[in-house]
Parts: structure tokens; sequence; C-alpha cells
């Protein structure tokens, strides 16, 4: 130690520590300058999170979606409760009159051209029918005994080989109504009708008359 000044008892005068250069910072530097850094001016200051260590750095949410807007709650009801409106059904109807209209007459001719062509092939039936009671009877059926002969043997009848039809009944034409014979007939040795749709004689139409000749 350097020699300095004495005490008035003659004993060498204690230097503060203060007092000695190029010690003075390295025994009493404040320890909360630690961890500081020069700022170009001299002068320390604290260093930051993002200094002591790039890790520590909050890195930064994803930024939430927007949200998706929602449609006003009177259009939310109108979308579900979507359906025909009044005159949308009115139109429908109308051009279902229309169409009805068009393909309705198309269509009952048909029905009634094919009730017509029924009641025909019915009549060959029974033509079949009774050429076979002639050929084993060696006779047409009478007026009076009519085409139930040809399903059940008349009274005094011998050698009937019957039924001569498919069905055990005597049918109806197509309109619910009896076919009618005589025999002998006007225009051959029997005569097989329909008087068709309406039931009388003469007629256009559904409404014409269907003979065997």
């Amino acid at each position: 130690m350097s020699s300095g000044a004495t005490s008035a008892g003659g004993r060498p005068a204690l230097t503060h520590p203060s007092t000695l250069t190029g010690h003075t910072e390295s025994f009493h530097k404040p320890t909360h300058c630690l961890g500081r850094r020069a700022n170009g001016t001299g002068s320390r200051e604290p260093l930051t999170r993002a200094t002591e260590h790039p890790m520590s750095q909050t890195l930064p949410l994803t930024p939430p979606l927007p949200a998706r807007p929602r449609a006003p709650a009177h259009s939310r009801g109108r979308r579900r409760g979507a359906g025909f409106t009044l005159l949308e059904l009115l139109v429908v109807l109308v051009i279902l009159g229309l169409l009805a209209g068009l393909v309705g007459p198309q269509a009952l001719r048909y029905l009634g051209g094919a009730k017509s062509d029924a009641a025909r092939l019915q009549i060959e039936d029974f033509g079949g029918g009774l050429d076979l009671f002639h050929l084993e009877v060696g006779r047409y059926p009478r007026t009076d005994e009519g085409l139930q002969a040809l399903v059940a043997p008349p009274a005094g009848v011998s050698n009937w080989n019957g039924p001569y039809l498919k069905k055990k009944k005597v049918p109806k034409d197509p309109w619910g109504n009896d076919f009618l014979y005589r025999s002998p007939g006007q225009h051959g040795p029997y005569d097989l009708f329909s008087y068709g749709a309406d039931g009388a004689e003469g007629g256009e139409g559904d409404n014409q008359d269907l003979v065997s000749w």
C-alpha cells in the first residue's frame, strides 16, 4: 500500500475505498448495473426482454376469423317457410285444366273405342260357341233359349256337350248391358248384337250398334 497521510497519533490514515483510483468501480459497482448496455451517450440502460434472449419474445396470436354475417330473422323464416303462393297455385291449376281439356277428350275417345273393340271380340267368342252348339246339337239355340244355352243344357236337348264358353256365366257387354240374341235371325241363322253405350238402337261413336252380321 502506498504511503499516505498519517493520523495525529502517528498511525497511517485509512484511505476510503472511494478515494482509490482505478478500484472504485471494481469494488463498488452497483449490482443493479448488471444487465445494462451502453446507449451511445456514455450511460447505460437496462436490457429489455428482447435483448436478454430471442426466445423470450411473445409471439403474436393468430387473429380470429371474422364472424359470418347472419341473415335477418325475417329472411331466415321466409326461407324455411318457402312454398307456393296462392297465385302460383292458381297458375298451376289453370295449366292442369288446359291439359285436361286437351287430353281428356282424346282419352275418352280412346276408352270408348276400346270398349267397342271389346264388344266386337265378345260377339266373335259367342259366334264360336254358337257354331259348336250347332255342330253337336244340330241347330242354333232358339230365341227363347237364348245365349244361356251355351253354358247350361236346354230342356229336351240331347248331345249337349257344353259349356261352349270359357266361363260358366254369360258375360255382359262392356257397358254392363245384356247382348241381344234372336234365332232365326233377320240377317242370318241368328242375330247377335249390342246397342252400345246408350243401350238404344242406332247412334254413332260409342252409341253405335255392334252386330254379328
